[in-house]
């Protein structure tokens, strides 16, 4: 029988908790080969709706770096997107109020794009 069945909804005592944190605290990083043999063998699997759900509240207001926004935006520079995409990301916008000093800024740059 494999340790993570005969464990399976067992009540975890905080005691307990401390002990695995110091166990995995000791365990060495994990090597670039295991993360990629991982990674491969959750290719083409799909997240349920309910995991969806609790990534999407887990992620609610999480607050991203100024340079982790530049390297989102630095990933996404000439990628090229389909019509259908495009329609998606259209729609998804569509409703969302902007904050007075977004509107702004989006006229200020809209006319600097025109003015060249």
């Amino acid at each position: 029988m494999k340790l993570r069945h005969k464990f399976s909804g067992r009540k975890i005592t905080d005691e307990q908790k401390v002990k695995m944190s110091i166990a995995a605290k000791k365990r060495p990083p994990m090597s670039d080969e295991q993360k990629e043999k991982i990674r491969k063998s959750r290719i083409g699997k799909k997240a349920s709706e309910e995991t969806k759900k609790k990534l999407s509240v887990i992620n609610k207001g999480k607050i991203i770096s100024e340079e982790q926004k530049e390297k989102i935006r630095r990933a996404n520079i000439g990628k090229k997107r389909t019509d259908e995409a495009r329609k998606k990301m259209s729609d998804a916008h569509k409703g969302v109020k902007l904050s007075k000093e977004h509107r702004d800024k989006v006229v200020k740059n809209l006319r600097h794009e025109k003015s060249k």
